[in-house]
């Protein structure tokens, strides 16, 4: 149907369009024959704008389109009816906008970033005008290559890269239960930033949404404890839902009476040693561990008995 309907778009551009519009320039003297031919090998796309750099733009975006339907035929591309009312000396005047949104457009998909307008075999254009309203405008025409022995390799590739996406998104659904290190859910959520780029369906899209904020909720899962293990000698782990966690940045320690704190990693744990000589039995005295994981400040105290 999209090809009848440009083939009578070409023909009345070919014929000016009978009286109303006035051809003012165009490209070449002759019109292209691939304008009214059907070739199954090529994409044939006319579109209309105000001036040449609108016009190839919009041509780029048609044949993008046409592309992505071709290609990935269970793509969303919705369209939606909006109306709007309008009171004209007592007359309502009620106009349909239709607008199609082909939401692979914006996604992250190799295959669209070869797509150029330098690849067309041939282009023509008409500047012209309408009599009747004195609007200039440009109707620009594009042949460009699309065989089905490309058709098919594209789907291929497509279908290759979306099996991946999904994959990696089941992946790191299971994967959630199971974090052994803070570094990790950092890296999902990594990931799952490029999925929601890459998602260009709602339902998919949705679920790679909800599965990153509940990877950012694992942040404000995390605590601290720890125990002594001996006289100068605390040893502290990070915990995600109670269960130890790696973490490979050290924390920060402070003392207000122990000396000589150091602080070393120790199997996913941490060691920390000190000198509480100057610690006095009559002050509270502690350790204060400090950990900055995910922007979010993580701290515990660890009460030291002087002697």
């Amino acid at each position: 149907m999209k090809r009848i309907a440009g083939i009578v778009c070409a023909l009345l551009l070919c014929s000016g369009l009978a009286a109303q519009i006035k051809v003012i320039e165009k490209s070449s003297k002759k019109v292209p024959a691939w304008l009214v031919e059907v070739n199954e090998d090529y994409l044939v796309v006319t579109v209309n704008a105000q001036t040449l750099g609108d016009a190839q733009t919009a041509a780029l975006s048609e044949i993008t389109q046409r592309i992505i339907q071709s290609v990935a035929s269970h793509v969303t591309v919705s369209q939606e009816s909006s109306l709007s009312e309008e009171n004209v000396n007592g007359n309502i005047d009620t106009r349909s906008t239709f607008s199609h949104v082909a939401k692979m457009q914006s996604a992250n998909l190799p295959f669209l970033k070869g797509i150029s307008l330098s690849s067309a075999v041939d282009v023509y254009w008409q500047r012209v005008r309408d009599k009747d309203t004195g609007r200039e405008y440009y109707d620009y025409s594009v042949l460009y290559p699309f065989s089905r022995e490309e058709q098919q390799t594209l789907l291929a590739q497509f279908e290759a890269l979306d099996a991946e996406q999904v994959a990696l998104y089941e992946k790191l659904e299971k994967q959630i239960d199971n974090i052994a290190s803070v570094d990790e859910i950092k890296g999902c959520i990594t990931q799952l930033d490029a999925l929601c780029e890459y998602f260009f369906d709602d339902v998919r899209l949705n679920r790679a949404k909800g599965l990153r904020d509940r990877y950012r909720q694992l942040y404000d899962a995390l605590s601290v404890t720890g125990e002594f293990l001996g006289e100068g000698e605390y040893r502290c782990q990070v915990l995600l839902k109670g269960k130890p966690v790696a973490v490979s940045t050290l924390p920060r320690v402070t003392s207000n009476c122990a000396a000589q704190v150091e602080v070393r990693p120790s199997d996913g744990a941490f060691i920390i040693t000190y000198d509480a000589i100057d610690c006095l039995p009559e002050e509270e005295n502690f350790l204060d561990i400090f950990f900055r994981i995910g922007g979010k400040r993580l701290s515990h105290k660890a009460y030291l008995k002087a002697e």
